[in-house]
């Protein structure tokens, strides 16, 4: 089931808490911009089913969703970069690095908070 949580009074209250949302997707990484008050949503799922490099839409399915378009996976001779995070723990702090799983892992993306 999915739940569109713009339409959730509960979850909608719960989401300018939320210091970070990571979330999985087969093939693909994004660092969204702030969108219905949350603040960091990051898709960090392009570790897994290969994309070929001709595969992804040259316009967004969702336009008002923002995101930043700086960071984007590299393409290989046929399909994407994979890539990872790691998430470095700092008492009540973290630091978040994005990388693409290539020449030894390629930082992509930080972020401290």
């Amino acid at each position: 089931m999915i739940v569109d949580y713009r339409y959730s009074p509960e979850l909608e209250s719960l989401l300018p808490k939320v210091d970070l949302w990571l979330l999985g997707h087969e093939h693909d990484l994004v660092i969204f911009g702030d969108h219905l008050k949350l603040k960091r949503g990051r898709c960090i799922g392009g570790s897994a089913f290969p994309v070929g490099k001709y595969e992804m839409p040259a316009v967004p399915k969702n336009p008002d969703v923002p995101f930043n378009k700086q960071v984007m996976l590299s393409k290989g001779t046929v399909f994407y970069q994979h890539c990872y995070a790691l998430i470095r723990l700092n008492g009540p702090g973290a630091t978040v690095g994005y990388y693409e799983d290539g020449d030894g892992g390629r930082l992509l993306f930080s972020e401290s908070f």
